[in-house]
Formats: C-alpha cells, structure tokens, sequence
C-alpha cells in the first residue's frame, strides 16, 4: 500500500484557502472521500456548484512558469464536470497569492514529478497549467 504523503497541517492549510473563497463566493464547502480524487465540492443553498482541487505551496507564484498536475487530476476533474454539468477548478495558494482555474483545457502531458521522497509513484504523467489561465484572487496569501 502506497504511503499517505498528507499532514494534517496540509488539510489544515487547504481548509483555511476554502474558507477564504467561499466567504467571497458566499457558499459553503465540504471535504470529499478520497474516492473522489479531488478535495471539496463548493455548496450553495443545498445544492453542488463545483468541485475542487485545493494546492498550497511554499513558493511565490512567479518561482516557475506553470502549475504542474498529475494528469489523473484532470480526468477526475474532467469526468466529475462530465457526469454532472458542475465546473471542477484547481486552487492554489502560494506563498505570495491565490489563485483558481478551471480545469476544462486541453493540456500537453508529459512525465515529471518530485523525486525527493524516493517513491517511483510520484513521477507519473502531468500536465503543466499557464499561470495566465489562473484567476489570481488574492496577494500576500497567509
């Protein structure tokens, strides 16, 4: 069985980003079961407006030039809006800024991930996301 990389402090940090945009969007959120494979679904009177794939990172948003994600993000992303007709977005903060994008673009893939923790499973096929295609909400992120 693979290792479970999350630390409380991750879903403690991805639940503050939830409540900042969705004290602006005026909805609520909830966590999803990890079936799901992306993080929350946002809620408005009872009903589900979107889903989302919450990021937070260390680095300011201008350290690299895209936003790498494991492409078994955007299929799950990509089915979800599929299957319901909700948009499915990624949100990220970084050290210097949030910001979200829908994931409904045609990506490039190719290999890549992270090697520093010696896991084979973290380099897999990605996709490198524009910073042009994020909305960028917030400067000075937490």
């Amino acid at each position: 069985m693979r290792p479970t990389y999350e630390t409380q402090g991750d879903v403690d940090n991805e639940r503050e980003v939830m409540r900042l945009l969705c004290a602006k969007w005026q909805c609520q959120f909830a966590k999803l079961p990890k079936k799901y494979a992306l993080d929350y679904v946002l809620i408005r009177h009872d009903e589900v407006k979107a889903f989302a794939e919450v990021k937070c990172r260390t680095n300011p948003v201008g350290a690299y030039p895209t936003y790498m994600l494991a492409l078994q993000k955007v299929i799950a992303a990509k089915e979800l809006t599929r299957s319901t007709g909700k948009p499915s977005m990624l949100i990220v903060r970084w050290s210097d800024a949030i910001g979200y994008t829908h994931l409904a673009g045609e990506y490039k893939v190719r290999v890549g991930g992270r090697v520093d923790r010696g896991d084979w499973q973290d380099v897999e096929p990605v996709v490198d996301i524009s910073l042009d295609d994020f909305v960028m909400w917030a400067t000075d992120a937490p």
